[in-house]
């Protein structure tokens, strides 16, 4: 997010949650951040038009190029003339919100290596920024973006809802635009580790199981646990991909 100073945040909103060297307080669709001094460094208020929730790592930002080919004017984790896209919105829970997900592998590979947290630390409990927490963070997000979005989607199969998309967004039928799908890779971090059903039941096997119960309601295929045991799964994966 971009930094900014500007005055200081009322006090009257229902969250006041203390971290390390930021405060971020929210409640009523309004969110802040605010310095050691009190000043804040983000802000959003009064959600207008469109609202994509999301976990960070989940092509919030390529939905956002995508949204600018249609002409509309809306904002990564920001606010935008015609509305705004991006993980914030899980604090803002704007009205009519449209809830976008990723694979968990793909997410949870990408924020391992990427670290895109934002304020996500200040609302759960992650004790550190590795495969745990980014573990905790693809689950308890994606339910909290549950519980206000009216309409959910897997980014990797947009091409294939467009039209409903379109039709949610109030958007005219027309062609999905040509944007890379690459558009937020940082090439600084090269080819990140990508982590595996087996990586995710050896770091915590009950977890592992909530995510992958998550997953296949949002549509995704899965392995069928109950056929391996989870120490013995790496070996089925690569039997699989051979």
């Amino acid at each position: 997010m971009t930094s900014q100073v500007l005055r200081r945040a009322p006090t009257s909103l229902t969250e006041d949650i203390n971290i390390k060297h930021e405060k971020l307080r929210y409640g009523d669709g309004n969110a802040f951040l605010l310095n050691q001094t009190g000043d804040v460094t983000w802000k959003y208020q009064n959600h207008n038009g469109i609202g994509i929730a999301a976990c960070s790592r989940s092509a919030t930002m390529y939905m956002v190029h995508l949204l600018w080919k249609l002409g509309l004017n809306v904002a990564h984790e920001q606010q935008g003339a015609d509305g705004s896209v991006g993980y914030h919105l899980a604090v803002i829970k704007p009205d009519n919100c449209l809830h976008q997900v990723r694979h968990p592998l793909k997410q949870i590979s990408s924020n391992v290596a990427h670290r895109s947290w934002g304020f996500a630390d200040q609302v759960m409990d992650l004790p550190d920024f590795g495969l745990l927490s980014c573990m905790r963070y693809w689950l308890t997000w994606n339910e909290m973006c549950e519980e206000f979005c009216v309409w959910r989607y897997q980014i990797e199969n947009l091409p294939n809802i467009w039209d409903e998309f379109l039709e949610r967004i109030g958007k005219t039928p027309c062609p999905l635009p040509d944007v890379p799908i690459n558009t937020n890779t940082q090439d600084k971090y090269g080819k990140f580790k990508q982590y595996t059903w087996a990586d995710l039941f050896n770091e915590d096997r009950q977890l592992a199981e909530a995510i992958q119960d998550k997953a296949v309601q949002y549509g995704y295929d899965t392995p069928e646990m109950d056929k391996v045991e989870y120490q013995n799964l790496r070996e089925l994966e690569t039997a699989e991909v051979a």
